[in-house]
């Protein structure tokens, strides 16, 4: 049986091929860059109102300067990294079951987004982000 870790990466491996198929499926021919291998995967809460989408990830020990937001098309990506507060060692730590280490999640979306718009904050560990959505406004001829 593998390590906790290897399990999770395993699980994250599976999520990123699962939505390069169903990208793909959606956007057949859309060039997809490579993503960095991820140590861990933060929760999220993605919810909406009629002219935003709001995203909520769990960083706890995350500095907002560690953070780096990506909004393009329909998608944002978050990525960052969470350090350790000290140096550890094999000898110095008798525990360790908080990740540490780069992160990232990456969210579609049905619509065009506003990325010149997008604004996030952290709050009690948590990352806030508001994403205003991309109105495309028709216009009536008579």
């Amino acid at each position: 049986m593998g390590a906790k870790g290897e399990s999770m990466r395993e699980l994250v491996q599976l999520q990123k091929r699962m939505n390069h198929l169903f990208e793909e499926m959606l956007q057949p021919g859309r060039p997809h860059e490579a993503f960095p291998e991820y140590r861990w995967v933060p929760a999220a809460d993605v919810y909406e109102d009629r002219g935003h989408y709001f995203i909520e990830l769990e960083v706890p020990g995350v500095r907002i300067e560690d953070v780096e937001l990506t909004c393009e098309a329909n998608a944002l990506r978050v990525s960052g990294e969470r350090k350790a507060a000290m140096e550890l060692t094999r000898e110095s730590v008798h525990r360790m079951e908080r990740y540490l280490g780069p992160f990232g999640r990456e969210f579609t979306f049905p619509e065009a987004l506003d990325p010149s718009k997008v604004e996030a904050r952290m709050e009690a560990g948590v990352l806030s982000v508001k994403i205003p959505k991309l109105h495309h406004r028709s216009i009536k001829v008579k």
